[in-house]
């Protein structure tokens, strides 16, 4: 994950393909979610066509020169922020979004090879 600021502007890019994030929307949805152990959602993370984001939720619209999904979102008092203001008032979801990259790129294998699979059984006619 990296993550950049400029003024206002926030710009988080995953080390998760965007065209990955939506195979695990589509097929393993339970990955973008992170419950506590009563089942309510804690932080849920979308891919959407605009970018949002907060201590509970990322939607990541777009993506980066090498499809990383990636987010870019407007803060008012973010300027003038130092590293560490910012690493405390989002530590929350930053947290949970490197928690998550290596289960969503995991998922997407799977999903992959599965398809892979059942198109093996496909037969046109």
């Amino acid at each position: 994950m990296k993550i950049n600021v400029a003024g206002e502007t926030l710009v988080i890019t995953l080390d998760v393909q965007r065209k990955d994030l939506c195979l695990v929307k589509s097929y393993a949805p339970e990955i973008l979610r992170v419950c506590d152990d009563k089942g309510n959602d804690l932080f849920v993370l979308g891919v959407g066509a605009t970018s949002d984001f907060g201590n509970y939720g990322a939607i990541f619209g777009g993506e980066d020169s090498h499809g990383n999904a990636r987010l870019s979102v407007v803060i008012p008092g973010l300027d003038g922020l130092s590293k560490e203001e910012i690493a405390q008032r989002f530590a929350l979801a930053f947290t949970w979004l490197k928690q998550l990259e290596p289960a969503i790129n995991e998922a997407a294998e799977t999903a992959k090879t599965n398809i892979d699979r059942i198109k093996a059984n496909i037969e046109i006619i």
